[in-house]
């Protein structure tokens, strides 16, 4: 689904908060949480059908991992309420100065306002803060989350292991763009594209590095 475009503004009274601890599974806010990854693989199957089993796996992967705790994922707040999520983790295998940014979503009524930009560089800083050099994702070819990624200006394409999607790289080495740099532009370019990214970008691609190795 397509957010509303009446909803234009950067929305700076949501928080962005590192999730801690192990989950309880019956919690109202864990419950949110969870189902709030499952749409997110819903969505990207709209654009990699084909990969609809891989997602499946990935999100009970995805679901399992959140209930364990460890840092790794960053969830937007409206007051108490869960609006938004990313994770950022390892690759797999023996790449400890790499990190893999997926599960991109926000919920529908709070899209275009920013907190997407907001999640994926808060994921992008965590990700530098532990001295990592390169931060991958991964999106589908035909998703319109690509014009999402092409406007933050942080990322370079690189040669893609999997088919039907495009890998994207942020370095602390490079010069495609910088998180200090990009900030300035925020209000400029949360009106446009922001919602389209708010798939659980990355899902395919992490069964494969998690499961697949």
């Amino acid at each position: 689904m397509r957010p509303s475009r009446d909803q234009g503004c950067v929305d700076m009274a949501v928080v962005i908060r590192q999730l801690r601890g192990p989950q309880s599974p019956e919690s109202a806010t864990t419950q949110r949480l969870l189902e709030m990854i499952s749409a997110g693989c819903r969505e990207e199957q709209k654009y990699a059908a084909e990969a609809a089993f891989i997602l499946e796996c990935s999100r009970q992967d995805l679901q399992e991992d959140l209930l364990a705790g460890g840092g790794r994922w960053w969830i937007a707040w409206d007051n108490d309420t869960p609006v938004g999520l990313v994770r950022v983790g390892p690759t797999g295998g023996n790449r400890p100065n790499e990190r893999l940014v997926s599960s991109l979503y926000v919920a529908e009524t709070h899209r275009l306002q920013g907190i997407g930009r907001r999640l994926v560089e808060t994921a992008l800083a965590a990700a530098k803060a532990e001295g990592c050099r390169d931060v991958y994702l991964f999106v589908a070819e035909n998703s319109p989350a690509r014009a999402f990624y092409a406007k933050l200006n942080l990322f370079r394409t690189v040669e893609s292991p999997i088919p039907g999607y495009i890998k994207l790289q942020w370095s602390t080495t490079k010069t495609q763009g910088t998180l200090e740099n990009n900030k300035t532009s925020m209000s400029r370019t949360a009106i446009v594209g922001l919602g389209l990214a708010l798939a659980a970008l990355g899902c395919a691609a992490l069964i494969f590095l998690m499961r697949g190795r």
